[in-house]
Formats: C-alpha cells, sequence, structure tokens
C-alpha cells in the first residue's frame, strides 16, 4: 500500500440522533467516501436521522441495538437481558473484525471503550478515541476511569476537538501528551449569508434541553433585562430534550412564554437568513458545532467561556464571552447584541472569515495525515 492508497476506515458510535459527535462523524465518514477511501460506519445503540445522510452516499451502517447492561426486575429477567446485550456486542465484534480496516476511529465513551481496545486484539493498526468534550461528560461510575485508560493503553491516538479538551484528557484521564491530537470540528461553509442588521433582532439557540446547555440562566438573564428590552426579545431555541417540562414551567412561571419558542427538535435548522444573533449559554462544552454553523452563516455570537468556545469567539470581535452560570452578565450582553445594530452586523462579517479556518477540506486532510502517519509509524 503506497502513501495514497485507499484506506478502510472504520468510524464508530452509539447513535446517528442529532447531536455535535454524530454531525462529525457523518461529516468525516461523508468526505472521506468522497475522496476514495473505503467506509463503514458501526452504531452500538441505534440509527436516526442522519442515517439519511449515509444512505445518500451508499455508505454502509451496522447497527446492532444494544440498550446497556443493567438489572432489571427479576434477576433471572436482568441475566436473559444481559445475555441478549452480549449477544448483539459479539455481532459488533465479529463485523469489525471482518472489514480488516486500516483504521478504527471511535466517537465518545461507550464507544471508544468497547471498540478501541477490540481494535488493538485484533490487530487494527490504527486505533484512534475522539474527545469531543471535558471529563465531567463521562459516565458517573466507578468503573469510567479504569476502562479509559485501557482504552487509551490501546489507541495509538487520541484525538480532541479543541485544546481545552486535550488539556482536560491530559490532566483528569491521564492521556498522555504523546498520543494527543488536537483536530477542530469541520462544517459546511453557509452558501446564504444572515442578516444581523434587521431589527428588532431575534436570536437562534441550538441546543439539545438538557441540564448543562444553561437554558435555565438564559431565563433568569431574561427577567433581569430592562423593560424595554425585554419587549425586543424573541429567540428561537431548536433542540430537545429532558429539560423540556422544567424550561416550559421557569417560561410561564417568567411569562416569557412568548419571548422564548421552544420549537423542538427539528429536522433542520431554520434559514438563518431569519435570525440576527446566536446564542449558547452552556456551562460545559467541547468544541461547539453550533456555535461555528452561526459563525459560518454571518452571525454574531453570544456565548459562555467554557471548553473551546474561546478558540471559535472572539470578545467583541466575533461576539460576546462570557461566564458560565451568570445571569447578570449574560443580561449585559443580551442588551448589547440586541441594542447595537452595527456591532451585530461587524461581528457577522468576522464571524463568517473565522468560520472559513474550520472547513471539512482542512478537518479531513488532518485527520488523513495522522491516519497515515500512524499507519507509517506500525509498518516501520
Amino acid at each position: 500500500m503506497t502513501d495514497e492508497s485507499p484506506l478502510r476506515i472504520a468510524l464508530a458510535i452509539g447513535s446517528l440522533r442529532r447531536g455535535g459527535a454524530e454531525t462529525q462523524l457523518v461529516g468525516l465518514a461523508r468526505e472521506l467516501h468522497l475522496m476514495g477511501h473505503h467506509v463503514e460506519v458501526f452504531l452500538l445503540a441505534e440509527r436516526g436521522p442522519l442515517q439519511e445522510v449515509l444512505d445518500e452516499f451508499a455508505i454502509p451502517a451496522t447497527c446492532v441495538g444494544m440498550t446497556g447492561w443493567h438489572r432489571r426486575g427479576s434477576v433471572f429477567r436482568a441475566i436473559w437481558h444481559n445475555m441478549g446485550e452480549f449477544r448483539r456486542l459479539c455481532m459488533l465484534l465479529a463485523a469489525v473484525k471482518r472489514g480488516r480496516f486500516d483504521v478504527m476511529h471511535a466517537f465518545l465513551f461507550h464507544t471508544y471503550v468497547t471498540l478501541v481496545p477490540w481494535a488493538w486484539a485484533i490487530r487494527i493498526p490504527v486505533r484512534i478515541a475522539a474527545r469531543r468534550g471535558l471529563h465531567t461528560n463521562l459516565p458517573k461510575a466507578w468503573v469510567v476511569m479504569p476502562l479509559s485508560r485501557v482504552s487509551t493503553a490501546a489507541a495509538t491516538a487520541v484525538v480532541a476537538n479543541s485544546a481545552p479538551v486535550a488539556e482536560d484528557a491530559n490532566l483528569n484521564e491521564d492521556v498522555p501528551w504523546t498520543k494527543l491530537h488536537v483536530i477542530r470540528n469541520g462544517l459546511d461553509l453557509a452558501s446564504s449569508l444572515a442578516r444581523p442588521e434587521i431589527d428588532p433582532p431575534i436570536g437562534l439557540f441550538v441546543a439539545n434541553l438538557i441540564d448543562y446547555k444553561g437554558h435555565l440562566d438564559l431565563i433568569e438573564a431574561l427577567r433581569l433585562l430592562e423593560p424595554d428590552v425585554r419587549g425586543r426579545v424573541l429567540i428561537r431555541c431548536i433542540g430537545e430534550g429532558p429539560m423540556r417540562e422544567a424550561i416550559t414551567a421557569a417560561l410561564n412561571a417568567s411569562d416569557l412564554q412568548d419571548r422564548v419558542l421552544l420549537e423542538g427538535g427539528r429536522p433542520a435548522l431554520p434559514h438563518y437568513g431569519d435570525v440576527q444573533y446566536a446564542l449558547l449559554t452552556s456551562h460545559q462544552e467541547g468544541l461547539p458545532n453550533a456555535i461555528m454553523e452561526a459563525m459560518a452563516a454571518g452571525l454574531p455570537v453570544v456565548a459562555t467561556d467554557v471548553g473551546g468556545c474561546r478558540e471559535l469567539v472572539e470578545d467583541g470581535v466575533t461576539g460576546l464571552l462570557l461566564p458560565p452560570r451568570d445571569p447578570e452578565s449574560l443580561a449585559k450582553a443580551l442588551t448589547r447584541i440586541i441594542g447595537d445594530v452595527e456591532f451585530r452586523v461587524e461581528a457577522g462579517r468576522r464571524g463568517r472569515e473565522r468560520a472559513e479556518s474550520f472547513t471539512w477540506r482542512i478537518n479531513v486532510q488532518s485527520h488523513l495525515e495522522l491516519y497515515r502517519a500512524q499507519l507509517g509509524r506500525h509498518r516501520s
């Protein structure tokens, strides 16, 4: 095999539901496929709406439908359930072995602790564990860190999507710097740009309705706004999740249900020309796709300074950065972004320029360089 020969690449994750890691895996699969490499996707749990992208490009996807190891009901029922899980796991492992891959690239905890050690056992030369967020996102169990260390030992490389994620993996999971590589997320540049000059502006908040995304912080910040500013607020929230009931209750209690619209997990984002700025109020992040996509459309961004957000948003230049869990600072940022049209236009323009350094071409080239370097080291 020459340095330019097509590679056989396995990409693995839990599901193809809409999410940051899932979007990145599907984009990487698509681009590698278009470059002539053989790509297969392996799913531990379930398919999802992003399966449509793989189907469009005829990229094979194997899903075994695992639901997790647990005790449910009687001991006998738990044993029966776990026997089924073991059978499905064996089916997945056998499918990976049959593929005779050059690369196993596993995304998210449950996948990389399962498939990276297996890839080592069956002698797949390049074994990548992808870190998409901080260690605080890992499952809360005493076995987590031992499993993480086994996976790291079996991996030839660990890819983080931002410098803060790499630093966190080194400090809190003991991943050696010799194995860590930072490859930032890829994105498709929007062909049509937003119009941040429109007044009154509409905000866009793309995030699953889960606690650490900070929706309740946003509601508290809106309560702190001056009445004339609050009257100009309209924010569209795209996403779904277990916090919907609590968020709805908080909106109703604050009489803000007409100011913040929970539009659910839509099959596609609204046209960026319909909104004038983007929001992300998370307590923790890796490198958020939502921010990257908003900047690519020419939107200014209001975001909390967590994880890799500062690698995207330059405070006062492409948007506004503020501390997490700080409704007062968020209220001040909203007041500015809503009231300062010139700032919205200039920050959106600079954000678009910044987003041009995060294309899929750059992302895929970086991955291929890593794969081939690891493969060359294996052969030498």
